[in-house]
C-alpha cells in the first residue's frame, strides 16, 4: 500500500516536475520567441538606420553634388554677367569712340568748309578789289580821255574862236569896200549875228550921208 503511495507521489512528482519542465521549456521558448522577435526587430531596426544612414549619405552626397554645381552654375552665371557686362561696356566704348570719331570729322570738315569759305571769301574780296581796280582804272582812263578830249574840244573851240577873233579884227581893220543887202527882214540883233556868221559887219546908217 504504501508501495503505492509512494510510486502514485513519485509518478505525481514527475508528472510535476515534467509539467514543471514544460512550463520552463515554454517560458524559455517564450523568452527566446520575445528575444528572437526583439533581435528581428532591432536587425530590422537597425537595417532601417543602416538604410536612413545610407539614404542621408546619398541625400547629402546629393545635397553636396547640388550645392557644387548650384556653385558652379552661380560661377558660370556670374562669369557670363561679368562677360556680358564687359561686352556692353565694350560695345559702349566703340560706340562712344565711333562717336568720337564722327565728331572729329564733323569738326574736321566744318574747320575745312570754314577755311574753304575764308578761301573762297578771301578769292572773292580779291578778284572784286581787282575788278573795282580795274573799273577804277578803266574810269580813270575813259576820265582822262574824255577831259583829254574836252581840253582837245576846249583848245579847238578857243582856236576857232581865236581865229574867228583874229579874222573879225581883221576885217574890222580892213576898209569895207563890199556890201551885201539882204532882204529878209530881222531885228538888228540877229542882222549883226548874221553878218558876223559870214565873216562880215553890219552897217550901221547914222548920218544922212552915209
Amino acid at each position: 500500500m504504501q508501495k503505492k503511495r509512494d510510486e502514485a507521489a513519485a509518478a505525481a512528482k514527475k508528472l510535476a516536475d515534467e509539467k514543471k519542465a514544460k512550463a520552463k521549456a515554454a517560458e524559455i521558448a517564450r523568452v527566446a520567441a520575445v528575444k528572437a522577435k526583439a533581435d528581428a526587430e532591432a536587425k530590422k531596426a537597425a537595417e532601417k538606420l543602416a538604410a536612413d544612414k545610407k539614404k542621408a549619405e546619398a541625400a547629402a552626397k546629393a545635397a553636396k553634388i547640388a550645392a557644387e554645381n548650384l556653385k558652379k552654375a552661380e560661377a558660370i552665371l556670374a562669369a557670363k554677367k561679368l562677360s556680358e557686362k564687359k561686352e556692353k561696356e565694350a560695345k559702349i566704348a566703340r560706340a562712344a569712340a565711333e562717336k568720337a570719331r564722327k565728331e572729329k570729322e564733323a569738326a574736321k570738315a566744318a574747320a575745312l568748309k570754314i577755311q574753304k569759305a575764308k578761301a573762297a571769301k578771301a578769292s572773292a574780296d580779291k578778284i572784286k578789289a581787282d575788278q573795282e581796280a580795274a573799273a577804277a582804272k578803266r574810269r580813270a582812263a575813259a576820265a582822262a580821255k574824255q577831259a583829254a578830249r574836252v581840253a582837245a574840244h576846249k583848245a579847238e573851240v578857243a582856236r576857232k574862236a581865236a581865229a574867228k577873233a583874229a579874222h573879225l579884227e581883221a576885217v574890222a581893220n580892213k576898209v569895207i569896200t563890199n556890201f551885201e543887202v539882204f532882204k529878209q527882214k530881222k531885228t538888228w540883233y540877229d542882222a549883226r549875228r548874221v553878218c558876223r556868221k559870214w565873216g562880215g559887219k553890219l552897217v550901221s546908217v547914222l548920218t544922212p550921208e552915209e
